[in-house]
C-alpha cells in the first residue's frame, strides 16, 4: 500500500462493491473520487478475493469497469 494513504474505513471499501453490484455508476465515480486519499482501489478485495475491477469485469459491467479504470488512470495512480 502506498504510504501516502491514510487508513481507510472498511465501510468505504464495502461501498465500492455495493455501488458496483447496484450498478450505481455515478455514485461509484463520486465515491472513488471522495475517498481517493484513503482507499487504494488496487489493494482491496471482497470476501471472494475479487478486486473492484475484477468484480466489475466478472459481472460484465462495462460502465463500472470503465469508471474504475478511468479513476486509476487519472493522476497516474497505476504507475508506482
Amino acid at each position: 500500500m502506498n504510504e501516502s494513504y491514510v487508513a481507510a474505513d472498511d465501510r468505504d471499501e464495502k461501498l465500492i462493491f455495493k455501488y458496483i453490484s447496484r450498478m450505481d455508476f455515478d455514485e461509484l465515480r463520486a465515491h472513488l473520487n471522495a475517498t481517493k486519499d484513503t482507499v487504494d482501489v488496487m489493494a482491496i478485495y471482497d470476501k471472494s478475493g475479487y478486486s473492484p475491477l475484477h468484480y466489475a469485469s466478472y459481472k460484465n459491467m462495462y460502465q463500472a469497469s470503465k469508471a474504475i479504470v478511468d479513476f486509476l488512470l487519472q493522476d497516474d495512480k497505476m504507475i508506482p
